[in-house]
């Protein structure tokens, strides 16, 4: 070879060698370019490279020998790029000539080889199974060329020296140390080693591909199910399914174990149920792995290329070849070669998974035999078995056959709380949503998909339901699998129709499997397809679960497949002409008796409604016959919805035509319920005016045969003379639009509570059919009621609905019209209320005059002057026995004649009634047990009335309970000796009233009551009572300590020291006594006694320490102690804060932590029985929890109920009542606890009601972001915990921004809270006072408005009066009533009169109920209003005169007759107050006018606007 020199110095010792190459001097030949890289391939491979003669090539410039792995090889020197046209030719006859021969082609140049150049390459040669090997001259890194010839460098060097000239070899030589000593040489140097070993050779190549085939079909349901057979797409953005990482680690630690089995005897089985994630569970497990596996698999129809009677690689080359396309012979004899070569190499180190999915979907399928073929080769090549199935398939057909294999586990279940939480989120739904029938179904897997699938075409997750689940089901199978399901969807539906009728004749049935076909009319039909494959979705599907050798329903299927037969039967009876009622009974006369009835019908009722062939008339039929069953549950209504709202015309049907014996109202109720939808509430409304013209002549059939027959009869006579009276278009106009029915079933009702809280002139034809029906034919079931609250609530177009009707009653009010046609306009009109229209209505209809019937709370008007007494009078009250007074828990009559003339007495004789009360009260000396108690409990309302020598007796008697107190009922003697004590009290000085308490036994309680009954020491007696105390000590300081600071002294030096030396006393009791003292006077060397010995740990709960922490907070803030801030009690911090700045640093945090503390969940079940209330009274420390009764029979059957409450009455002893106070504080003492535990003790403390507002002032942002944090939340169990919070957060930022803090209070308004939080004397909600605190602002007072228009009774407004009456703001409420009261609306102008009979004395409401109303729904709350007002009046008289009298008896007098007058509005008033409070009157007199308060307000709760308010329902739909 002539050598010549190099004519250009390169860049680099790289640059050189590839320039040698380049210049080579031969390209072909032994000692040419092709020689050189044939020997450098011989010395690396070990094997031996034959150089190709010239001419016809194929391909290749060398070649190794034909063997099991064969090389071909082509070596170009190029100076520029790849020629690629010339390439593509030499591959395209490389891949023609060469397959099946050779294995491995290698292209040898001398330039960069571009990777489009390099992917075509692959392609054109990987078509006829030979791999590529590109040595290229790379750009970067080390050249794949340079490491070839670098690593064959040792033979290559003499070699070349003797072809190269000295300069050409010196840089050729240096070129291969240089790429040799590199430091990425070793790396470089391994990977193309092991490019050229058979056992690795074409794997990455193929991995490469196999996981881009996967991932393809794994990204896409539509290509997986084409050629998976089903939807098996993990990397799709829309799969419904979520990474189970538990089972994916089982799947990763079992696979390990399985390749590491060197006899390669272990299979990996993913066993489960039906639908429960086995195949998506190894899919998503294989697509974790990095890098991932080459997966070879079988899914169903490419099961059909498994045989047990095949070359175990045979099998897996018919697997590897259905992945490239080509599946011809010669294709699959290349990916035998291929895998026998790999096999042989040992390539463990490259992991092979052959997925073996779902095994039981070919049933017969010799699945032991081909595993256990295939596990030795699949371990030979590195990799191991993963097979699916379910687990009684499994049991049954494989697990028993599969000898010598060892078998790994991984179980694959529903989905977990987390995951099922996680998947639903993942499509946005939150799992608090899910029905709990629905949310055990939907956990596997499979239905969850579907369910998921099925809801963006539904209105929402209440139309998700077990049966629509079940009868898509099938149809998704036969979607998904295709060809592969053998039973259609009608073939399927039959199957289990036969099933069910089998089951019906044998309930408990257990299917024998071996019989299945017989129950199938596709398998009797024989139609060519492949049915046995359905036996495992059959037996062990959705609807039925093996046992054993037989198959039993599933039990929500078990509803399902009845539901079906059911449906079919009763279709097939249609056609039949048979009449469906009876035909229904028949149907289901078997099936009763199998405790599921009612499901089964549901389940007919689904599937009627879902099918949209199924007949109206049998869906009907079947609505009717669940209708007439007992006791189904609210559960079971709610189950009804989607199918109601899916086709409501048929539940219509049925309702109109129902059995009124076995209707308790509820299906109305659901109906109205249902209108919530659209569909429902639209075909309700074609119906209404027809609905409420309904009419029928039937009698009440109640009474004997004769008197119902009379009773006929006169209806019949009464109904014919009044059709005979209308002319001929008024007839004609009846006919048309009052239908009459054979039985009245309240269709009316119905509509009327339709219309409610919706635009109702499109009803105003259905009012005059209504008006004509009632006046026609009225009966009890009459929607008179509900249908004037329907229109005279109507605030949406009321308007429009007057006009209306006043254009249909036109032809009904002219003078030639009939009485009937006036009586019919006249009750329109009297449904619109308005004042006008009751005049026009009394005009065409005179109202017959009503006589008014004497009041019986005359004696309480102090404008009327009573007779005097009649001897008979005297003597009732003469006559009865005093000890017959107040013997029982239950009134008895000689209890009600005292209290019934009471108030006469009190104004005609006082003395006489006095006298016979002190008789009563002298009987305590005779009394035990019950009578003896419920005496203790008037003494304190008598106590002003008692002689010193009753006053002696009592004295007597309490000193015998307190040594005996089994004198009164167990459980009673501390409640009565505290009402005894409180009867006394008032009648003594300080002194001895402080004697009578010590004289108490030492473990009775010191009652708070008694604070308004204390007297006032003066400072020497106080000092010296202290100092006695002291050296006593104990008890007798504590009660010493709290009677002083009930009615704190001066205080002096001397008293000084004896109070700071008291804060030393070590007893809990004394230490809380004194610092109640301390906190009621304002004493400042005191308090620094008292901030010295610091606050008590806030983990003490009890009283005593609460009572310090009080105390400690109050001095902090008197003596402006910045430094003491952070000792102050959380709960007392607000209150310190509006005093101190600086406390309201601290003061936010907390709002931080309590709103962090109420977002998260408490584990703390509230009181089944008792209701709590948080009382909030004027001062700081006046706060008291109150617990309520729910009622304990409210649950119970009216048959227990009743048994309980004759149980009640006569419980003589109280036994029961007690019984009943300690389950409920037990209860309400377990809540707290709890709550304690959980950190959550806010919800029953007073919330942070001052400070609040500074804060907003001084940090509006921050406030705005607590605000924020309420407004995210909908759920509902949240904002219960927060709502009281947020009450007086909104009250506080309403200055701020009034928009923010009106969406705040609108957000949490309806809210039920945890604990219900009351304000002041008057116990008004927190809700309403803080809504009337809150600043003025167009935003809030349209909120105050709204509140008022959803009053759902009297009371609700008169507690919103009050609240605006207390807050002061009463130009609001002028603003309000007037316009109300100007309004065209009669609902306004009720509202307007009633919301002024409840204010306390003012001209607007003076002049607004002294207005004429009329007699109709304005004149009914014009009445209620002023018998209101008056009395209200009545009572402020008598509180005046009391507040002059001088004498405690007539005091106490005036205060009576007030208190049986008074309502609500009197505890707003401080100067009735200042008198109660009076210590000569008793504790009693508060808690009296709160009862009266009470007892008013529970009056008022029955009625509103003046008229009985309408049923709960009615309400709710008209208010919401």
């Amino acid at each position: 070879m002539a050598k010549k020199p190099k004519t250009a110095a390169p860049a680099t010792v790289l640059d050189t060698l590839r320039d040698v190459l380049r210049r080579w001097e031969q390209p072909a030949g032994p000692d040419g370019f092709e020689g050189l890289i044939a020997q450098a391939l011989a010395t690396v491979s070990g094997y031996t490279f034959r150089l190709a003669r010239s001419g016809a090539q194929f391909g290749r410039d060398a070649a190794t020998p034909n063997a099991p792995f064969a090389i071909a090889m082509e070596a170009k020197r190029y100076t520029k790029s790849v020629p690629l046209e010339a390439l593509a030719g030499k591959s395209s006859l490389a891949a023609f000539a060469l397959a099946d021969k050779v294995d491995l082609w290698v292209l040898a140049a001398t330039v960069e080889t571009s990777e489009p150049t390099e992917k075509m390459l692959e392609e054109i040669l990987e078509s006829a199974g030979v791999s590529l090997l590109n040595l290229d001259w790379a750009e970067t890194g080390l050249p794949p060329l340079a490491v070839l010839l670098a690593a064959a460098s040792a033979e290559l060097l003499p070699w070349a020296q003797a072809r190269l000239a000295p300069l050409d070899f010196a840089g050729f030589e240096k070129g291969l140390e240089f790429v040799a000593k590199h430091a990425n040489f070793a790396v470089a140097e391994k990977q193309l080693l092991d490019a050229l070993t058979s056992g690795s050779l074409g794997l990455d190549a193929l991995r490469e591909r196999n996981t881009a085939w996967i991932e393809l079909r794994f990204a896409d349901q539509q290509l997986a199910q084409q050629h998976f057979s089903q939807y098996l797409a993990p990397l799709d953005s829309t799969a419904r399914s979520i990474s189970r990482p538990v089972i994916q680690a089982e799947l990763g630690r079992a696979f390990s174990v399985a390749r590491a089995d060197p006899e390669g005897r272990t299979l990996v089985a993913v066993l489960g149920g039906e639908g429960s994630g086995k195949s998506w569970a190894v899919a998503q497990w294989w697509v974790a792995q990095d890098p991932r596996p080459i997966l070879l698999l079988s899914a169903g129809r490419i099961a059909e290329q498994l045989s047990p009677d095949d070359e175990p690689f045979d099998m897996l080359a018919r697997l590897a070849a259905l992945q490239d396309g080509h599946r011809d012979s010669n294709a699959i004899a290349r990916w035998r070669r291929r895998l026998e070569r790999w096999a042989a190499g040992n390539a463990n180190n490259h992991k092979f998974v052959v997925f073996l999915d779902g095994l039981n979907e070919t049933s017969g399928k010799a699945w032991a035999s081909i595993i256990r073929v295939l596990l030795p080769v699949v371990r030979d090549l590195g990799g191991a078995i993963v097979a699916t199935c379910r687990e009684g398939y499994w049991d049954r057909e494989i697990a028993s056959r599969l000898s010598y294999v060892a078998v790994e586990k991984v179980s694959v279940g529903d989905y977990s709380d987390d995951e099922f939480s996680e998947v639903l989120a993942l499509n946005a739904i939150p799992v608090s949503q899910i029905p709990d029938h629905l949310n055990g179904f939907m956990r596997t897997p499979r239905i969850c998909a579907l369910a998921i699938t099925l809801l963006p075409t539904l209105q929402g997750i209440e139309d998700l339901s077990v049966e629509r689940l079940l009868m898509e089901y099938w149809r998704a199978r036969l979607r998904e699998r295709g060809d592969l399901v053998g039973h259609g969807d009608d073939d399927f539906r039959e199957l289990l129709i036969r099933h069910a009728n089998a089951y019906r004749a044998r309930p408990g049935t257990n299917f024998n499997r071996d019989e299945w076909r017989k129950r199938s009319g596709a398998a009797q039909r024989l139609d060519g397809r492949r049915l046995s494959d359905d036996l495992t979705d059959i037996e062990e599907g959705r609807f039925f679960d093996s046992k054993q050798n037989k198959y039993a329903f599933r039990p929500e299927a078990l509803h399902f497949a009845l539901g079906l037969l059911v449906a079919d039967e009763l279709n097939d009876a249609q056609g039949d002409g048979f009449e469906l009622g009876e035909a229904l009974e028949g149907i289901i006369d078997a099936v009763r008796g199998f405790d599921m009835l009612a499901d089964i019908l549901t389940a007919a009722i689904a599937i009627g409604s879902l099918d949209e062939d199924y007949p109206d008339a049998c869906l009907a039929a079947l609505v009717a016959g669940w209708m007439s069953l007992q006791n189904l549950t609210d559960n079971i209504y709610e189950r009804l919805l989607p199918y109601t709202a899916a086709h409501p015309g048929p539940f219509l049907d049925a309702f109109e035509f129902r059995d009124l014996e076995t209707d308790d109202g509820r299906f109305g109720s659901f109906l109205l319920f249902a209108q919530q939808r659209d569909e429902v509430a639209t075909a309700i409304g074609e119906r209404a005016d027809r609905w409420l013209g309904s009419w029928c002549r039937s009698a009440s059939n109640s009474g004997p045969s004769e008197e119902r027959e009379r009773r006929q009869r006169e209806r019949d006579e009464l109904i014919d003379t009044r059709l005979g009276e209308l002319q001929h278009n008024e007839r004609k106009w009846f006919d048309t639009n009052c239908p009459e029915l054979p039985r009245a079933v309240g269709l009316g009702v119905v509509a009327a509570q339709h219309m409610a809280g919706r635009a109702q002139s499109t009803f105003a034809r259905g009012i005059i059919a209504f008006s004509f029906a009632h006046r026609l034919a009225g009966d009890h079931r009459s929607p008179l009621d509900e249908l004037a609250w329907a229109i005279r609530l109507n605030r949406i177009d009321f308007e429009a609905t007057s006009a209306a009707v006043h254009r249909e009653i036109e032809p009904f009010v002219v003078a030639e019209a009939s009485p009937l046609a006036h009586a019919v306009a006249a009750t329109a009109l009297s449904f619109l209320g308005a004042l006008a229209d009751q005049q026009e209505s009394e005009r065409l209809k005179p109202m017959p005059v009503r006589r008014s019937r004497p009041d019986a709370l005359e004696a309480l008007d102090p404008t009327i002057i009573l007779p005097e007494p009649t001897g008979g009078f005297q003597f009732a009250i003469d006559q009865i026995d005093p000890a017959a007074i107040w013997n029982h828990m239950s009134t008895t009559s000689e209890d009600y004649d005292l209290e019934r003339s009471t108030s006469t007495l009190l104004r005609v004789d006082p003395a006489r009634l006095t006298r016979f009360l002190d008789r009563v009260a002298a009987t305590v000396t005779v009394r035990n047990d019950m009578p003896l108690r419920q005496l203790g409990w008037h003494l304190p309302w008598l106590s002003p009335l008692l002689s010193n020598e009753t006053v002696t007796l009592v004295q007597g008697r309490l000193a015998d309970l307190s040594n005996d107190p089994t004198l009164v009922p167990a459980g009673d003697a501390e409640f009565v000796l505290g009402m005894m004590v409180e009867g006394i009290m008032p009648r003594l000085e300080a002194g001895d009233q402080l004697d009578l308490l010590l004289s108490l036994p030492e473990d009775a309680p010191y009652y708070l009551r008694y604070n308004a009954l204390a007297r006032q020491f003066d400072p020497t007696d106080a000092a010296e009572r202290l100092s006695t105390a002291s050296s006593i000590g104990g008890h007798v300081l504590e009660r010493t300590l709290l009677f002083l600071a009930a009615a704190p002294p001066a205080i002096t030096d001397v008293l000084r020291d004896k109070i700071v030396a008291c804060l030393a006393d070590e007893h809990l009791g004394v230490a809380a006594a004194v610092a109640e003292l301390v906190r009621k006077i304002d004493d400042a060397e005191i308090d620094d006694a008292l901030l010295g010995l610091g606050s008590p740990d806030d983990s003490d709960r009890s009283w005593t320490a609460n009572a310090r922490r009080l105390a400690f907070a109050v001095a902090v803030a008197r003596r402006n102690r910045d430094d003491l801030i952070d000792q102050v009690a959380l709960e007392f911090l607000d209150w310190v804060a509006v005093h101190l700045p600086a406390a309201r640093a601290r003061l936010v945090c907390a709002v931080d932590m309590t709103i962090e503390r109420l977002l998260q969940p408490v584990d703390a079940s509230e009181p089944n029985d008792a209701m709590i209330t948080l009382e909030l009274g004027d001062s700081l420390g006046d706060t008291r929890i109150n617990i309520k009764d729910r009622g304990e029979n409210r649950s119970r059957p009216p048959e227990e109920a009743l048994e309980a409450l004759n149980a009640d009455l006569a419980d003589e002893t109280g036994a029961r009542f007690a019984e009943r106070r300690r389950l409920l504080h037990e209860q309400f003492d377990r809540f707290l606890d709890n709550l304690e535990h959980e950190g959550a003790r806010m919800l029953t403390v007073r919330p942070q009601t001052f400070g609040l507002k500074e804060l907003a002032i001084e940090n509006p942002v921050r406030h705005k972001g607590w605000i924020d944090q309420i407004l995210a939340i909908e759920d509902e169990a949240t904002l219960r915990k927060l709502q009281s919070f947020a009450l007086v957060l909104a009250e506080s930022y309403a200055v701020i921004d009034s928009t923010v803090a009106s969406s705040l209070f609108a957000h949490v308004w309806k809210v039920d809270p945890i604990v219900t939080i009351v304000v002041g004397r008057a116990k008004l909600p927190l809700r309403t006072i803080a809504l009337f605190r809150a600043a003025r602002s167009e935003e809030i007072d349209n909120l105050r408005g709204l509140a008022f228009e959803q009053c759902k009774d009297d009371e609700a407004i008169e507690r919103l009066v009050l609240a605006a009456e207390a807050c002061n703001s009463r130009d609001w409420l002028d603003t309000f009533i007037a316009r109300c009261a100007a309004s065209l609306l009669a609902a306004d102008q009720a509202l307007a009169i009633t919301s002024a009979s409840f204010r306390t004395a003012n001209p607007q409401s003076d002049e607004i109920l002294a207005r004429d109303w009329g007699d109709g729904f304005l004149g009914s709350a014009s009445k209620a209003g002023r018998m209101r007002y008056d009395r209200a009046r009545h009572a402020n008289h008598w509180f005046q005169l009391a507040e002059h009298a001088k004498d405690y008896r007539e005091i106490w007098r005036y205060m009576q007759l007030g208190i049986a007058a008074a309502d609500r509005r009197s505890l707003i008033n401080d100067d009735v107050l200042l008198i109660a409070e009076g210590r000569q009157m008793g504790g009693d007199v508060q808690q009296r006018l709160g009862n009266a308060a009470n007892k008013a307000s529970e009056d008022a709760r029955k009625f509103l606007l003046g008229m009985r308010k309408p049923s709960p329902l009615m309400a709710s739909l008209l208010i919401g």
